[in-house]
C-alpha cells in the first residue's frame, strides 16, 4: 500500500499516537479561537480562519489515524477521525442553511463529543512506561474538549435566528459551581508532569485573552490560578494541588467562568464590554464558585484514599486468608 510504503514501521505506534495528540491540540486551539470569533463577530460563515485550523489538524489526525491502520491493523483512530470530517461537512451544511450558529448546534455537539473521544482513546492507548510528557499531551486534550463540552452546556450562546438551544440556568449554575472544578481535579489525579498545565496555558491565553481583548486584563489572575497548582505538583505536593485546583477553577478559567456565573445566578447573559464590571460586581459569587471548586478538590480527594483504604483492607483480608 502507499501509506505502508512512505511511513515505515520503524516509525512505531506510540510515535503516531503522540503526532495525533499534537494535531489534536491544533484543533483544540482552533476550537476555542474559533468560540472567541462567535462572540467577536457578528457574522459567521464556514470558511474562517478558525475553521481552517479545526479541520487541517482534523485531516492530519485522519492520514495519521489511515497510517496505524495499514501499519498496524488498529482502526478506532481513523473511523472517529473520520467521523469528525462528516460532522464537519454537515457543520458547512448547517452554516449554509441557517447561517449564525450557536454552540449548542447538533454538527457542533457531536464535534466536540468525537474529539473528546479521539483524546481519551489517545490518553489510554499510549503506554504508562513512555515519556511523561507525551501522555501529558494528551492528557491536555482531554481537559480542553471536555472544559469545550462544559461551556456548551453553560454558556447562554445557543440562541440564534431559527433555534434556541440555550440551556436552563440551573445547568449552569452545575457546570460553573461542579463540573469545571471536576474536570480540573481529574486532569490533577492523572498528571504526571506540569506540562500538562503549561500546554493548557499556552492554547487558552492567545486564543481566549490576546485575540479577545476584552478578556486580557485578567491574564495576571488567570496565571496565578494556574501556576499555583503546577508548582504543588512540581514539589509533590499531589493531594494539594487537586484541592488548590478546584479551589482556583474560577482563575484557572476566568475567560469563560464570568460568563457561565453571570448567567447561573442572574439568568442573563454577559455582554463582553461589561467582563471587567462583573468581575468587580461579582467578588462575592466569586468566592462561592471558589469554596464550591475547593469542595470538589476535597471530594476527589477523599474519593481517592476511600478506594486506596478499601484495597489496603481487602489485600490485608486476603493475605490473612488464604
Amino acid at each position: 500500500m502507499i501509506i505502508m510504503r512512505f511511513m515505515p514501521r520503524k516509525l512505531g505506534l506510540q510515535q503516531l499516537y503522540y503526532l495525533a495528540s499534537i494535531l489534536l491540540l491544533v484543533e483544540a486551539a482552533g476550537a476555542y479561537y474559533d468560540l472567541n470569533y462567535h462572540i467577536l463577530n457578528v457574522v459567521d460563515t464556514f470558511f474562517q480562519p478558525a475553521h481552517l485550523l479545526i479541520y487541517s489538524a482534523l485531516v492530519g489526525i485522519t492520514l495519521t489515524g489511515a497510517a496505524i491502520a495499514a501499519l498496524y491493523r488498529k482502526y478506532p483512530l481513523l473511523l472517529l477521525s473520520i467521523t469528525s470530517l462528516s460532522a464537519g461537512y454537515g457543520d458547512m451544511l448547517w452554516h449554509t442553511a441557517f447561517g449564525f450558529d450557536g454552540l449548542l448546534s447538533p454538527p457542533h455537539v457531536t464535534l466536540a463529543s468525537l474529539q473528546l473521544g479521539i483524546a481519551y482513546y489517545l490518553y489510554t492507548n499510549m503506554k504508562e512506561g513512555d515519556d511523561a510528557g507525551k501522555r501529558s499531551v494528551a492528557l491536555a486534550a482531554i481537559w480542553l474538549a471536555s472544559l469545550f463540552i462544559c461551556l456548551m452546556l453553560g454558556i447562554p450562546a445557543s440562541k440564534t435566528k431559527y433555534f434556541d438551544f440555550n440551556p436552563p440556568p440551573a445547568v449552569a449554575i452545575a457546570v460553573g459551581a461542579f463540573a469545571m472544578p471536576f474536570v480540573s481535579t481529574m486532569v490533577m489525579k492523572h498528571c504526571r508532569s506540569f506540562l500538562t498545565l503549561a500546554i493548557y496555558a499556552a492554547i487558552i491565553i492567545p486564543t481566549c485573552m490576546i485575540y479577545n481583548h476584552y478578556n486580557t486584563f485578567e491574564l495576571p489572575i488567570f496565571l496565578i490560578g494556574v501556576a499555583i497548582p503546577a508548582l504543588l505538583m512540581h514539589r509533590n505536593q499531589r493531594d494539594l494541588a487537586i484541592i488548590s485546583i478546584g479551589a482556583l477553577s474560577m482563575a484557572v478559567y476566568l475567560p469563560f467562568a464570568l460568563d457561565v456565573m453571570e448567567y447561573a445566578v442572574h439568568a442573563k447573559p454577559m455582554y463582553i464590554s461589561d467582563t471587567y464590571l462583573t468581575f468587580v460586581r461579582d467578588l462575592q459569587l466569586t468566592a462561592i464558585f471558589a469554596a464550591a471548586g475547593g469542595m470538589v478538590g476535597l471530594w476527589s480527594l477523599t474519593s481517592s484514599f476511600a478506594k486506596l483504604l478499601a484495597f489496603t483492607q481487602f489485600r490485608s483480608a486476603n493475605l490473612h486468608h488464604p
